[in-house]
């Protein structure tokens, strides 16, 4: 078992523990949003194992519909819809939220902060538009 694919799914047991505001990118532990960073830079770029490759995305996949029920459940039926055109669109924005959150900490000064109700908030407006 590769590193990445155990590490994925080690990450994937802890969110799946965690609730609420716990989910938001810049409170998971520093250490988590750097295997993120990694692991998504590296999933963009091709340079996993199909393996690896699948742990990154179910693992992303838990995170996301876990948020989504944080906020509500009628984003997370709206996403299940839609998943192949969502799914990519809410994993960028995610990682933008954590490359933040690691530069945040880097500087030691708060550049922005995710707040529930604001997370995917562009993503589900589009697809409420288009449908």
């Amino acid at each position: 078992m590769t590193e990445t694919l155990a590490t994925s799914q080690h990450w994937k047991r802890l969110i799946e523990q965690l609730d609420g505001r716990e989910l938001l990118p810049h409170r998971l532990r520093v250490d988590v949003q750097i295997f993120l960073a990694r692991a998504l830079a590296m999933y963009r770029s091709n340079a996993l194992y199909a393996g690896e490759a699948k742990a990154v995305r179910e693992l992303m996949l838990c995170w996301i519909e876990r948020l989504l029920v944080a906020q509500n459940m009628a984003r997370l039926q709206t996403f299940r819809k839609h998943v192949k055109v969502m799914l990519p669109q809410l994993t960028d924005e995610l990682e933008h939220w954590i490359r933040q959150a690691l530069l945040s900490r880097q500087i030691g000064y708060p550049l922005t902060n995710a707040h529930m109700n604001a997370l995917f908030l562009e993503a589900f407006n589009e697809v409420e538009h288009v449908a």
